[in-house]
């Protein structure tokens, strides 16, 4: 009777790790289609057209969440989306930003626009740098974000 209990402990463990590893191993693959006529570089798969770079990051085991990014080409932009479970929406938006050699990172909603988050952790200066800085490069987002669309569907 007891050993019964054993058995049925362990199954319901290694059921569990089964589900666990089969939901990411499904997860990871979903991130292939974005993948292809890419390179493979060292952790990541890029190219870069002459617009903009583009590069897709699948998730690291044991995460459910990779990203994908584009970039312009003199590395002052960036814009980050991290997909849902399955890859097939965005669920979250970042911008890096670089002015004068300093880097920010922000969150932002899909029409680039500052975010109202926890996330967003700035000084009151550096947010108001950042937002004019938002503002500033608006429009090359906004046109970075539908190459993103063009791309990769999303």
């Amino acid at each position: 009777m007891r050993l019964k209990k054993v058995y049925a402990v362990i199954g319901i463990i290694v059921l569990g790790l089964l589900i666990f590893h089969g939901g990411w191993y499904v997860n990871q693959k979903a991130y292939e289609p974005y993948c292809e006529g890419y390179d493979l570089y060292f952790s990541a798969y890029g190219k870069t057209t002459d617009q903009a770079q583009y590069t897709v990051s699948l998730p690291k085991y044991p995460q459910f969440t990779g990203n994908l990014a584009i970039g312009n080409l003199e590395d002052t932009l960036a814009i980050i989306m991290w997909p849902g479970l399955l890859a097939n929406e965005i669920k979250e938006y970042g911008v890096t930003l670089v002015d004068q050699g300093i880097g920010y990172e922000v969150y932002v909603d899909e029409k680039m626009n500052y975010l109202e988050t926890k996330k967003n952790q700035f000084l009151a200066d550096e947010r108001e740098t950042v937002e004019q800085l938002l503002e500033q490069h608006h429009e090359e987002l906004v046109y970075m974000r539908e190459l993103a669309k063009e791309e990769w569907g999303l």
